[in-house]
């Protein structure tokens, strides 16, 4: 009613939570998809973890999206996940970045060409055209972009960071 006081709802969504460090949200459909372990777990041998999904919208936890075989490295590990409407879920394995159909089905896998700086790949995002992928490694603070289409890397730069102080970024 007008010049009613606004009244905050406090609401606990059912969402699966197992601390997880990679989220990400495809908007067009409210879907979050979110790993089951976080930043710094599982320590390297896991074998394998869960990317699962949660529909923000109906607050629904849904069935899990995909279980990935962990890539070895030093800090194995999902460590991003970035759903993109009409092309796919990236996810941030270890030093490779994978792309899964919606199905959850492996589509390809970007391998950067220095394996020196990328040693635990983590941040994921894709240009505005869709036509490339940057990851970026934590470890290094290198970057690399692919492009999506053909898995062929077209850049990588180094901005000479401390390690672990730059794990996200926007473009």
């Amino acid at each position: 009613q007008p010049g009613a006081p606004f009244v905050d709802v406090l609401q606990f969504p059912t969402i699966e939570h197992y601390a997880p460090w990679a989220i990400g949200i495809d908007w067009t459909d409210g879907i979050a998809y979110y790993t089951s372990a976080g930043f710094y777990i599982p320590v390297p041998g896991a074998g394998s973890l869960e990317v699962r999904r949660f529909n923000v919208l109906t607050n629904t936890q849904l069935t899990p999206f995909a279980v990935i075989p962990l890539i070895a490295s030093a800090n194995s590990g999902l460590k991003g996940v970035y759903p993109v409407p009409g092309v796919g879920v990236f996810v941030a394995n270890g030093p490779v970045l994978q792309l899964y159909s919606f199905a959850g089905i492996l589509v390809r896998t970007y391998t950067p060409s220095s394996a020196e700086n990328s040693q635990s790949l983590c941040g994921i995002r894709v240009t505005n055209s869709k036509g490339h992928v940057w990851v970026h490694d934590e470890v290094t603070c290198t970057f690399f972009q692919f492009n999506i289409a053909t898995g062929v890397q077209t850049n990588m730069f180094e901005t000479m960071g401390l390690p672990g102080t730059s794990v996200d970024f926007e473009i």
